[in-house]
């Protein structure tokens, strides 16, 4: 890559620098500029800060957003140079400017591809350190129940779900339940996706159905959040026309449901319904974990991994044991997504949590 060099703006702390021609960064938001200038040396980054005023406000906020920024660029100098450009008062064309259109793609490819590198190296440390995380989060619920503490039982419950450990949750609820005297009908919503995600539909649909007739008028918001438990459950049990009533119910009540408005009519081969379904969703705020389960379910492997991504680098490592990920569970890209993830089923068989209430 081409470097030129010039005198910084007149100043009695400014020196000649180096261009550093990375990309035009001015129109970078801060946070990509603060990923981009992370790669630099000390130098290049001031020469940086040096070469065009445009950037000074992002290099500020770069070494303010990220303290690591002043010890790369040397606090001293990089504030010089700050100073220095800010008091100039001729305004220099920069590298960016006298580039050909063809340096400036060329460019910019090449701070995407360091942007995406660096992304994907944060991403191996984080995928990499999930099952220690995993563990750790297993050893404080364990814990927090031998103390007794009721409150943590959803808590014991989700590690089930991050793990896989279908028949441990299944068995542990019910002997929490008894030994704590609790009814399961504060539960019933625990119940249900529990045997949701056991594959165990029949039994879904029979607990929200139990659960609906026992509940009062007023339980209106639990009433709407077990319909639509049960609907994927029917989805998945290809009882379509089933599912498709409770979506109108949602729709009506005005809390739809896109992902499964658009699942159903993919299902039934009505393309253009799935398509507008989800366009619909994207105009509220979607989040990662129904739109990898949507995606899979549509067969869309690629965007299907891109939110599984997402989904699991947020804390919701639960969802690859959905069923709704059932059509692309076994394929060969979903499969090394998983190792890649750390949350293959290798992996977590060697985390060991088998949760137990203390002694009555």
């Amino acid at each position: 890559m081409k470097k030129t060099t010039r005198t910084a703006p007149t100043s009695s702390t400014a020196t000649a620098a180096v261009t550093f021609q990375l990309a035009p960064l001015e129109k970078l938001p801060p946070p990509l500029f603060s990923n981009v200038v992370s790669f630099l040396q000390t130098s290049e980054f001031n020469a940086l800060l040096s070469d065009s005023r445009p950037l000074l406000a992002l290099g500020r906020s770069a070494m303010e957003v990220v303290p690591e920024h002043r010890q790369l660029a040397g606090q001293a100098s990089a504030l010089a140079n700050l100073n220095a450009c800010k008091s100039a008062t001729p305004v220099a064309p920069t590298s960016i400017d006298r580039m050909s259109d063809l340096h400036k793609a060329v460019t910019r490819s090449c701070a995407a591809i360091r942007v995406a590198n660096h992304r994907r190296r944060a991403q191996a440390r984080a995928n990499a350190r999930r099952p220690q995380k995993l563990t750790i989060e297993a050893a404080d619920a364990q814990r927090e129940l031998a103390r007794g503490a009721q409150g943590d039982l959803p808590e014991a419950f989700t590690i089930l779900a991050k793990l896989g450990r279908v028949g441990a949750w299944w068995d542990f609820m019910l002997t929490a339940l008894q030994a704590l005297e609790l009814s399961p009908s504060d539960y019933v919503i625990t119940l249900a996706l529990q045997q949701f995600s056991a594959r165990r539909f029949t039994e879904t649909v029979e607990t929200v159905q139990r659960a609906l007739r026992d509940l009062p008028e007023d339980a209106g918001v639990l009433r709407l959040e077990l319909q639509t438990v049960c609907a994927y459950a029917w989805l998945c049990q290809g009882e379509f026309a089933k599912a498709s009533a409770v979506a109108r119910d949602l729709a009506a009540a005005r809390v739809p449901d896109f992902p499964l408005q658009a699942m159903l009519a993919h299902s039934q081969g009505k393309e253009l319904e799935c398509v507008t379904s989800i366009a619909a969703y994207f105009t509220g705020a979607p989040n990662d974990v129904q739109l990898a389960e949507l995606y899979a379910w549509i067969g869309q492997l690629d965007l299907c991994l891109h939110h599984l991504e997402l989904a699991v680098a947020n804390g919701h490592e639960e969802v690859v044991h959905s069923p709704l990920l059932d059509p692309v569970r076994n394929d060969a890209y979903f499969q090394m997504t998983l190792r890649r993830l750390k949350m293959s089923a290798a992996d977590l068989a060697g985390i060991a949590f088998d949760p137990q209430l203390p002694p009555a």
